[in-house]
């Protein structure tokens, strides 16, 4: 019994002093804390944005600048355009666009050439690195659009089990 009572206060005591030694360790842990926070409580004068500007800028240096900046965007004069310049312009810009997504003869050329060649490859039933070195040099030729065209035709060619891959793993076209 007295061993039980001994083991129960040398407990209390252990416990107790660690709880002592934690807290007292602590001090200056708490104390640069305590610093920190008067540090943080600053004037509320700094905290506020600034309200007035600290640059000024010539309107004629602005005007200047962005002249410099979009002359190469206009190949005429602000002073030649006439007031209906944006739909003109707008237009313009929709019929360049539409000759550069029309394809030219040799795109077209290209095109029945490519579609040639995987005719043969699908009638033969086989896709071979041949082949592949024969496509590369025509898929160069052809417009991003076709590019995607005949690399989704050759995937779901193969996938579909139409012909065979006797090339190069990872090497389709």
């Amino acid at each position: 019994m007295r061993s039980e009572i001994a083991l129960g206060v040398l407990a209390v005591v252990l416990i107790g002093g660690n709880a002592w030694w934690t807290s007292h360790s602590l001090t200056p842990v708490k104390d640069q804390l305590r610093r920190l926070e008067l540090a943080n409580d600053r004037p509320a004068h700094i905290d506020t944005p600034l309200t007035t500007c600290a640059v000024s800028l010539d309107r004629e240096v602005l005007r200047s600048e962005a002249q410099k900046a979009f002359s190469g965007l206009c190949s005429a004069p602000a002073e030649q355009l006439p007031a209906h310049a944006p739909a003109d312009v707008a237009a313009a810009a929709q019929a360049e666009n539409a000759e550069m997504l029309a394809p030219n003869e040799e795109t077209i050329k290209s095109l029945d050439k490519v579609n040639a060649l995987i005719e043969s490859g699908l009638a033969r039933r086989n896709w071979s690195a041949d082949d592949v070195l024969s496509l590369r040099p025509l898929m160069a030729q052809l417009d991003p659009q076709s590019r995607d065209e005949v690399a989704h035709r050759l995937v779901r060619a193969l996938n579909d089990g139409k012909f065979k891959f006797t090339g190069r793993p990872g090497e389709l076209f």
